[in-house]
C-alpha cells in the first residue's frame, strides 16, 4: 500500500529518488509537491501514506528476529527499508516550510524517533542470532541507523531555521 500512497510526494523531477538504493543523501529535502490548496482525497492519501508506512515497520519489528532472518532477503528487508525511507521522505516534505503538506501532516505523527527505536532494536535482535552479520537481511535492516543521524542533523536544521524565522 505504501507505493500506492508514494506518488502524492512525486514531482516531475524526483521520481528517481523512489528507486533504490535508499540512502540519506537520495532523500528530496527540496523537490516535492507544493499544492496551494490541500484537496479531500490528497489530505487522504497523505495520512494513509503515513499511516501504511508505520504499519510495515510495526509489522517487522513486531515479529521474532529469529523468523525475520529465515523469511527470503530480498522480500522483508528492502520493504522495511523502501517504508522507512518513504516516511522520512514525506517528514521533510510536510516539514518544509511553507509547503501546505504541514497542515494536514503534523511533525509528531511520523514518530520517526519511535521508529528508529524499533529498528535498533530489531537489528540488535538479529545481531544476537547472527553476530557475524552474514544474512543480508541483518546487513539491511542494521543499516536503518542511518536514520538517527540524518533525523538529528535535520531536526537541527529546521529549528535553526525556524528560530531565525522568528528573529
Amino acid at each position: 500500500m505504501v507505493r500506492l500512497y508514494e506518488v502524492t510526494l512525486h514531482t516531475r523531477t524526483n521520481k528517481s529518488s523512489f528507486a533504490a538504493p535508499f540512502i540519506p543523501s537520495r532523500i528530496p529535502v527540496k523537490d516535492f509537491p507544493t499544492p496551494e490548496n490541500i484537496i479531500f482525497p490528497l489530505r487522504t492519501a497523505l495520512e494513509a501514506l503515513v499511516q501504511h508506512c508505520h504499519a510495515v515497520i510495526d509489522a517487522a519489528t513486531e515479529m521474532d528476529p529469529a523468523l525475520v532472518l529465515s523469511l527470503p532477503t530480498f522480500a522483508v528487508a528492502p520493504t522495511v527499508i523502501y517504508s522507512l525511507y518513504v516516511l522520512v521522505t514525506a517528514l521533510a516534505a510536510s516539514a518544509s516550510p511553507g509547503n501546505t503538506y504541514g497542515q494536514c501532516l503534523p511533525r509528531n505523527s511520523f514518530q520517526i524517533e519511535q521508529c528508529g527505536f524499533k529498528l535498533k532494536g530489531l537489528a540488535a535482535g538479529m545481531k544476537i542470532l547472527d553476530p557475524t552479520m552474514s544474512c543480508w537481511t541483518t546487513r539491511l535492516i542494521d543499516a536503518t541507523g542511518w536514520l538517527e543521524e540524518w533525523y538529528s542533523d535535520y531536526a537541527t536544521i529546521l529549528q535553526r531555521y525556524e528560530t531565525y524565522l522568528t528573529i
